[in-house]
């Protein structure tokens, strides 16, 4: 499942049964829904792709704790967002774009959120080192972009999160009086009648 501004460009990801998205009333997604309130079962989805949802969300907060709630144990969401310190944090800033609109996340605070929902980061790509407004096609810029993503340099643009829901297993509360029995002997009885008494 997918969702976000861009769930209309093709997924590269192969291997899916089905991707369905979701949006709202102006999206043209197969499922139109408002952001904090999805028509999805509890844990009944595999995977969910936020594609820079949680950038133009009123609350990102409420779109990440729905995601949680129909991702099932095991699943994953690979989450998709701008960084805000970044040159194109600072550029959102004076720009009369899209990006304008946006609440970008830092990349600390998504993952204090995705452990509080029960979520388990297991990897994390970077991207976006090239300045805005440049051509990401030259060769300077793809140098850049080279280098930053190996020296792992902390201005990009954007970042790329996956993150696996925990398997939670119920605990077996065990009776503490039975605890105290285990170390115990069993004393035997001796019956009262079969007792003989020498006078």
């Amino acid at each position: 499942m997918q969702t976000g501004p861009l769930f209309s460009l093709s997924s590269p990801i192969k291997n899916i049964g089905e991707v369905v998205s979701l949006g709202g009333k102006t999206s043209h997604a197969d499922i139109v829904c408002q952001e904090h309130a999805w028509p999805i079962l509890t844990e009944g989805v595999e995977c969910i792709i936020l594609h820079h949802s949680l950038d133009f969300a009123v609350s990102p907060h409420d779109v990440l704790r729905e995601a949680a709630r129909c991702v099932r144990p095991g699943g994953h969401l690979l989450i998709v967002g701008l960084n805000p310190r970044s040159a194109w944090g600072i550029y959102r800033r004076f720009t009369t774009s899209i990006l304008n609109g946006s609440h970008s996340l830092t990349y600390a605070r998504l993952v204090d959120w995705l452990k509080l929902l029960g979520f388990s980061v297991e990897q994390r790509w970077t991207g976006g080192y090239s300045w805005p407004r440049s051509n990401s096609l030259s060769s300077k810029s793809m140098k850049f972009e080279t280098l930053g993503q190996q020296r792992k340099w902390i201005g990009n643009g954007f970042y790329i999160v996956s993150a696996r829901k925990l398997m939670i297993r119920p605990t077996v509360l065990e009776d503490k009086r039975l605890n105290i029995l285990k170390g115990m002997a069993p004393i035997p009885v001796v019956n009262r009648s079969d007792v003989k008494v020498n006078e």
